[in-house]
């Protein structure tokens, strides 16, 4: 059974949202609120984007924006955000997986957008299920970095990944779960991503590799890709 579905669900029924300011929603769980206060607060971003009719990337988009408000604006940035801006007038439906998951993370930015300032008066969260899975390097290396801009301006981010390798390198904070859904490890992404204890929880070994290049840097890999373990 694969259970990251059931732990992206169980995130959101259960995520607690704590407000800069003490007399509006500090503390209160999801569900307490109504529909459309969480679609304005939490955005989910599936692996295999679907749509049920022959939208545009530019419709499916504006989609994100239907809880909290047109703004032409906020669809624009989020399709340049994920690099995603030449395909507005796309069918979706016509599109590559990798090219469709870069258009629902465009959703997604569309949906939490709070304005060119980065208005992060409400708490909001986005979860996401293996978001890059089917794109190329380079596409998915921007699409990492992407969360990590929202995450910084205040959204809570979380991505279920199998690639241990982007996980190692954008993480700020990992949970591990061995075959039967059970937490391995939770912590620090240093501390989380241990080779020693991934070895155990995938029965196969890992090791930390250093690279080359301006500022150096570490890559988890299994250890048969080779490598300098440091």
């Amino acid at each position: 059974m694969d259970r990251r579905p059931v732990l992206i669900a169980a995130y959101m029924a259960l995520l607690l949202f704590q407000e800069p300011t003490p007399d509006a929603l500090a503390g209160r769980d999801v569900c307490g609120l109504g529909a459309r206060a969480a679609a304005g607060r939490i955005a989910y971003l599936p692996q295999r984007p679907t749509v049920a009719f022959a939208f545009t990337v530019g419709q499916v988009v504006r989609l994100g924006r239907y809880a909290v408000g047109y703004d032409e604006a906020a669809v624009v940035r989020a399709l340049e955000s994920a690099d995603a801006i030449e395909l507005m007038d796309e069918p979706f439906g016509q599109l590559s997986v990798g090219q469709q998951q870069r258009v629902t993370l465009a959703r997604c930015l569309a949906q939490l957008d709070g304005g060119p300032s980065g208005d992060s008066r409400r708490p909001r969260a986005l979860l996401a299920d293996e978001p890059v899975s089917a794109m190329d390097p380079r596409h998915a290396l921007g699409a990492m970095s992407t969360l990590r801009r929202v995450a910084r301006r205040g959204v809570s981010v979380v991505v279920v990944l199998h690639d241990l390798a982007l996980a190692a390198g954008w993480a700020d904070r990992a949970v591990v779960l061995d075959g039967h859904g059970r937490v391995a490890s939770s912590g620090p992404r240093d501390e989380a991503l241990d080779p020693e204890l991934l070895g155990r929880v995938f029965q196969t070994p890992f090791r930390l590799v250093g690279v080359d290049g301006p500022g150096g840097g570490r890559v988890l890999l299994p250890a048969a890709f080779g490598g300098d373990t440091i």
